[in-house]
C-alpha cells in the first residue's frame, strides 16, 4: 500500500505526512553511493557486526572468488541473517566497493561476458 489511508502522502522514510498530493521517494527506493554503507555504525555493537562482515566477505571472496561468492555466504560465514547484511550494504557489488574501493570502479559486470552476445558457433 503506497499511500495511507485518507489519502495524505508518504515521506521519504515512509510515514504518513499528511498533505495530500507531492509523494517523496522511500529510502528504500534511493540508491547508496558505491562504498558507502546503508547505516554507518553508531554504536560499538554496529562497529562489531560490519567487522564480522568483513571478516566473512574477505573469507568468502578468497573461497569462491570475485563472481562466485553471495551475500547468503557471507551470512552464513558470519553466523548472521541475511537481512543484517542489507541492513548496511544494497548487494554484493556494494561490499566489494566498501572493501575495495580502488578497485571496484569502473568493474562493469561482475561476471565475465556477462551483457556480451554469446560466442559465435
Amino acid at each position: 500500500m503506497d499511500r495511507p489511508l485518507g489519502g495524505g502522502a508518504v515521506c521519504a522514510a515512509g510515514y504518513a505526512t499528511g498533505k495530500v498530493g507531492d509523494v517523496s521517494p522511500r529510502k528504500s527506493e534511493i540508491a547508496t553511493p558505491p562504498g558507502a554503507l546503508r547505516h554507518p555504525p553508531l554504536q560499538r555493537r554496529a562497529a562489531v557486526t560490519l567487522a564480522r562482515i568483513e571478516k566473512a566477505a574477505i573469507a568468502m571472496i578468497a573461497k569462491h572468488g570475485r563472481d562466485g561468492f553471495t551475500t547468503n555466504h557471507i551470512a552464513a560465514e558470519a553466523g548472521m541473517s541475511i537481512g543484517l547484511i542489507y541492513r548496511y550494504f544494497d548487494d554484493r557489488k556494494a561490499i566489494l566497493s566498501w572493501l575495495y574501493p580502488e578497485h571496484v570502479e569502473g568493474l562493469g559486470p561482475l561476471r565475465e561476458g556477462a551483457g556480451s552476445p554469446p560466442p559465435e558457433s
